[in-house]
């Protein structure tokens, strides 16, 4: 880990992050696996929250969100994602003070967790969908992003809401993307993403909706 963390190498730090997963496919006893996560989680993190260059700080978070249980035993079956690397990648995003890049690559890691399954369903409803569902809605943009860059969060959000396909207990979630889905004043393609999640939200009799 730590040549990703010299400036020289900065060209090659991604291909650093396909080795460890080559590393990882390697891996044939399970105890050995779990050292091996707790050791890249430990060495990951501390990269993501050191004094380090961009180009590494968000290779190591990519990296964090790549982290699963184990291997699959076989390629039609879905890795089970390591859930103690989700609540880095969600303090990592909610915080206005890191660089985009950096909760960028934590969005990318979050919606991996959520398209293989969040086994936590208190994680999944209390601090996954009310995050991703703020920022969804949010249509101010942050100082230093471009109108652009804030719709690709704003898209992603979606994305992410979209693999958990959860319409709220009252269908407050359903609810709040008709209406981004209907603003005119929204940029066309966050409205067309937030139609797209509409269609793949779970409607099974949801109280408070029509």
């Amino acid at each position: 880990f730590a040549r990703w963390t010299v400036k020289a190498h900065g060209h090659e730090v991604r291909t650093f992050r396909r080795e460890l997963r080559d590393t990882f496919r390697r891996i044939e006893a399970q105890p050995m696996y779990n050292l091996a996560n707790d050791l890249a989680l430990s060495m990951l993190g501390d990269i993501v929250q050191g004094n380090y260059s961009p180009v590494a700080r968000i290779n190591a978070m990519l990296a964090i969100g790549e982290l699963v249980v184990a291997e699959p035993a076989r390629s039609t079956e879905k890795a089970v994602p390591l859930a103690r690397a989700l609540p880095l990648m969600l303090q990592v995003y909610g915080d206005a003070n890191q660089m985009d890049g950096l909760r960028l690559a934590a969005a990318i890691g979050i919606l991996r967790h959520v398209t293989l399954g969040i086994a936590d369903a208190q994680v999944r409803d209390v601090q996954v969908l009310p995050v991703m569902l703020n920022v969804a809605k949010s249509d101010e943009i942050p100082p230093g992003r471009s109108a652009d860059g804030h719709a690709w969060f704003r898209v992603l959000a979606l994305d992410t809401l979209a693999a958990l396909a959860v319409a709220g207990q009252q269908g407050e979630v359903a609810n709040a993307l008709k209406d981004v889905a209907g603003d005119p004043e929204c940029p066309l393609w966050v409205r067309c993403a937030t139609a797209r999640c509409l269609g793949q939200l779970d409607y099974s009799d949801p109280p408070g909706m029509d």
